[in-house]
């Protein structure tokens, strides 16, 4: 019997290290989804854990930058949802996502309700 409790008690520390060692964290699970243009991935890993991504208004708005670089409007309207701000630059040259979106001919996403900061 103290043999079967110390094999349940092994089992159960065991799957629980896997569990933590396997979760990922939000913000890569989040950055995977914007480079695999996955809108719906992106909008599961920003409403997890009750809303609280785990993500900094920087961390998203770099996501929003690369979304806009690579034209993903799915992408980018997540993110604007989720509160990112089209007008606020983080790079060093000074160009904000709409920047990056003309300048690598995604000009459509100047359509996008909210995109252009106003």
């Amino acid at each position: 019997l103290l043999l079967v409790c110390l094999f349940c008690i092994f089992v159960l520390l065991y799957d629980t290290f896997w569990q933590l060692v396997a979760t990922e964290p939000v913000g890569s699970r989040a950055e995977e989804a914007v480079k695999a243009d996955d809108a719906k991935g992106l909008q599961t890993c920003l409403l997890s854990e009750g809303g609280k991504a785990g993500l900094s208004d920087l961390e998203k708005q770099k996501l929003l930058d690369v979304a806009s670089e690579n034209g993903y409007t799915g992408c980018v309207e997540v993110l604007l949802a989720a509160g990112c701000r089209p007008e606020v630059c983080i790079r060093e040259d000074g160009w904000g996502p709409l920047h990056l979106a003309a300048f690598h001919g995604h000009t459509e996403l100047s359509l996008v309700p909210g995109m252009s900061g106003h």
